[in-house]
């Protein structure tokens, strides 16, 4: 079952200079649950400077998967202690992204929860800094 929840997303990023950018937002999006396996959906804003991308983040005990497509395209796969390296498509062009993830916190149930992530990146092979990502899913009021 698809349920409407409100997404609230802070992501954080220091580069190597220790300077830290952060995006915080709250969005409307979905959440779909099925074994234990849960799906949320969201549209980008102008904000983050995505807009007319859609993100999903797939998500099940000790893992991410977070896509997006649209005007930008990307996969990139969080787990514990791995390092998982994509392509990561925008309209400039196309890199490689290695994401090893430090920390991957996952506390979702079919009304919501929260997900944690620590995370290193890398572009190209060179190293793009630390960044974390927590995002907060709610059921919309009245809908509980």
């Amino acid at each position: 079952m698809i349920k409407d929840v409100m997404i609230t997303v802070e992501s954080k990023k220091e580069d190597e200079e220790g300077e830290i950018e952060v995006v915080s937002f709250v969005t409307e999006g979905t959440l779909r649950c099925d074994n234990l396996q849960y799906e949320i959906r969201y549209s980008e804003s102008e904000m983050t400077g995505m807009e007319g991308t859609v993100t999903t983040l797939k998500v099940e005990d000790g893992s991410v998967l977070l896509i997006r497509e649209g005007t930008l395209s990307s996969m990139l796969v969080f787990e514990k202690g791995k390092t998982h390296v994509s392509s990561y498509d925008t309209e400039f062009g196309s890199l490689q992204v290695g994401v090893t993830a430090r920390k991957v916190d996952v506390q979702m149930t079919e009304s919501g929860g929260t997900i944690q992530i620590d995370f290193n990146l890398d572009y190209n092979g060179a190293q793009g800094g630390r960044n974390a990502i927590n995002v907060g899913v709610k059921m919309k009021k009245g809908m509980q």
